[in-house]
């Protein structure tokens, strides 16, 4: 039991999807996806009715069943933290792709996790 959708399984209000290969959870005016990458695993952020870019990201530098369970225990913090969509306090996070101080700084690889 150590791929994405078996571990998604196990996590409560998440769903595999087959389709895109991602486990999705939604928490009132936002939702997270935890996808495979390459090397690791990744774990992004987005605004209900959006499509469009992530407000959050992290990425795990290695792909085993720790870092996969990372990856979903920071999609729960933000789902609780962020649930409101307040975008002024999502930009504040460290993860957050419009902090400019955060972890996607230029030159930063502080989005490995």
């Amino acid at each position: 039991m150590n791929t994405l959708e078996d571990v998604t399984e196990t996590q409560d209000g998440w769903f595999y999807s087959p389709r895109f290969h991602h486990a999705q959870k939604v928490n009132q005016n936002v939702y997270c996806y935890v996808s495979n990458m390459l090397y690791g695993y990744v774990v992004q952020l987005y605004m209900r009715g959006d499509t469009g870019f992530c407000k959050l990201e992290a990425r795990s530098s290695t792909r085993d069943l720790a870092s996969l369970i990372k990856m979903f225990e920071l999609g729960e913090k933000w789902l609780e933290k962020y649930s409101s969509g307040n975008t002024k306090e999502i930009d504040k996070d460290f993860f957050s792709i419009s902090n400019s101080k955060g972890a996607w700084r230029v030159g930063s690889i502080d989005y490995w996790i």
